[in-house]
């Protein structure tokens, strides 16, 4: 938990400083976004860093990275057959998602430890 805070203390700070140049350069804004979907992103974040920061003690920061990663490029790839966009989807793009999942599926897997010959030999 003291992550989280200290994630958010320093976010919170950046963001402030950000929005205070911006507001000094170009003034405030006429009208807030009416889009209720872009003020979820907050709330997604908070969710995230808060569940990471706990399932990180259970499968270490590298598979929590790999599968962060995994994911993230899996949903990519399922946005992009849902709603293509103009960069399309492609070949390379397929292939780099399935090798990231392959990655994941190894580094899961139960290490096999060799077995020492209790005779010495």
């Amino acid at each position: 938990m003291v992550a989280t805070v200290i994630n958010f203390l320093v976010g919170t700070a950046a963001l402030i400083i950000a929005a205070a140049v911006s507001v000094l350069a170009r003034g405030l804004p006429a009208a807030l976004p009416r889009q209720p979907w872009l003020y979820l992103g907050g709330l997604i974040g908070v969710i995230f860093i808060a569940s990471a920061a706990l399932i990180v003690r259970w499968v270490g920061v590298l598979l929590l990275g790999m599968t962060s990663i995994a994911g993230q490029l899996t949903g990519a790839v399922v946005v992009e057959l849902v709603a293509p966009t103009s960069a399309g989807l492609s070949l390379i793009k397929i292939l780099g998602c399935a090798l990231t999942l392959v990655g994941v599926i190894i580094a899961v897997r139960p290490q096999r430890r060799r077995s020492l010959d209790r005779t010495g030999g």
